[in-house]
């Protein structure tokens, strides 16, 4: 054990926390026959929760039949209506809990994965096993706490103010993680990066998939040599297999594909065998559906539903979180262990742009800064595209038109940050639809194709 380890172990018994509990109980369930039933329970507990404190469900359990005397009532679990994007919007304040001043309480914010940015409140618990989710992944790559860390990661506060809070600082140093902005990736940058990783020699790396990739494409083409780490893991966007391939055989390592929203937490990944990604199960209920609301077969695409398990502050039940999966062909993994599992993601698709320099700007700087730094709720769904190199289109459907005229020239202030001087052109529109692949797209750069 390495003194960091040592270190935040201590750390974590002194503040009371339960991060390592939550741990332990997360690697006991993972192989258990047990598994199963520990859902259904924990279920049931968020569902009594939520009819005896939260408004908004007092209503709809009750006349859903899932909640009657304090007991819950499974079998009536497909009466349960769908909580959409809207609904979240429109019942916000009826969807907290009443106990809300008692629980250590925050705001989390999401583009979100269907063009329509949403917000939701999180507390302590939900964070603490979110947390252990966290560190239950990285187990899959034999990464154990306090080895070096590097993240390929975007820093919203980097571009606002121009550095991190010191609390976040004194906790990657405890930690041994190195954050390296990747929300605009110029060949300085990249060469910058890849000096860094040979001094750190990281036994973990994380980051998103497009950057990860566009990564691995500057390090095969200059022909450097990386330190090979224990695993990197992949989130954010859409891993795709021509990708996972090339990231793994530049870095000579296993590439995990993690998938999850702001919304909820961590909600799958795959692991060393590769044979799709497994549900924790301890952190969401996932559903699965098709057009009919009926259970997907294995193989077969359908929207994704989710109820997380551990947020009492606002309990999200059948959320519509704007995704595409496919239920996995395989039972049981390879690797022995029974969480179930999804075969893929087909959601999410944000694309690189790229400035006159030459510099590559991830698609994911502009789902933070349109849909969610200055987002107050007056833009409810958006698009962006980049026409030509200095022409970026930005479809948006208006909740509040004065409100978004007041930050409009924020947001154009922060895109030039970025992009250099550029045309920004906003359409005000009705809808913006999906792809014809039934994907929504962030982002779509024309340059790049």
């Amino acid at each position: 054990m390495n003194w960091r380890q040592s270190a935040i172990r201590a750390l974590l018994t002194l503040t009371n926390s339960k991060i390592l509990r939550h741990l332990r109980t997360i690697q006991g369930l993972e192989k258990s026959a047990k598994l199963e039933t520990y859902t259904q329970e924990k279920l049931k507990n968020v569902l009594l929760h939520a009819y005896q404190h939260v408004p908004y469900y007092t209503k709809v359990l009750r006349q859903a039949g899932v909640v009657e005397n304090d007991d819950v009532q499974l079998e009536n679990w497909n009466h349960i209506p769908i909580l959409t994007k809207a609904t979240l919007r429109k019942e916000f304040h009826r969807l907290q809990s009443d106990d809300l001043d008692k629980r250590k309480w925050f705001v989390n914010h999401s583009g979100g994965s269907t063009g329509e940015p949403s917000s939701v409140i999180q507390d302590k618990t939900y964070a603490e096993w979110n947390i252990a989710n966290k560190l239950y992944y990285k187990s899959f790559g034999r990464q154990e706490i306090g080895e070096p860390e590097l993240r390929l990661w975007s820093s919203e506060a980097e571009v606002l103010e121009g550095k991190e809070k010191l609390s976040i600082r004194l906790r990657n140093w405890l930690y041994d993680r190195t954050d390296l902005n990747t929300f605009r990736m110029t060949k300085q940058d990249m060469e910058s990066f890849a000096r860094l990783w040979n001094e750190i020699e990281p036994s973990w790396v994380e980051g998103y998939a497009l950057t990860l990739h566009a990564f691995a494409q500057f390090v095969r083409d200059k022909k450097l040599r990386l330190h090979s780490p224990k695993g990197i893991i992949s989130s954010a966007e859409a891993l795709q297999p021509n990708m996972q391939r090339l990231i793994e055989k530049v870095f000579k390592t296993k590439v995990y594909n993690r998938y999850g929203s702001r919304e909820v937490g961590d909600i799958a990944c795959s692991c060393q065998k590769d044979q799709g990604l497994h549900l924790s199960v301890w952190n969401n209920f996932v559903e699965i559906l098709d057009e009919k609301m009926r259970p997907c077969k294995p193989g077969k695409p359908g929207k994704l539903y989710v109820t997380n398990l551990n947020n009492y502050a606002m309990p999200l039940i059948r959320y519509e979180i704007g995704d595409v999966a496919v239920p996995s062909k395989h039972k049981r993994c390879a690797c022995g262990r029974k969480t179930p599992m999804i075969d893929r993601i087909e959601g999410r698709v944000v694309n690189m742009f790229r400035t006159k320099k030459g510099d590559l700007v991830s698609g994911g700087f502009f789902v933070h800064f349109v849909g969610s730094v200055f987002n107050t709720g007056f833009i409810k769904k958006f698009q962006v595209i980049q026409k030509k190199i200095d022409h970026i289109v930005i479809k948006v459907v208006l909740n509040d038109k004065n409100e978004f005229l007041a930050n409009k020239a924020k947001i154009e202030s922060e895109i030039r940050k970025m992009m250099g001087e550029c045309r920004i052109e906003w359409k005000q529109v009705r809808n913006i639809p999906a792809s014809k692949s039934g994907k929504f797209l962030y982002t779509i750069s024309e340059v790049m194709k």
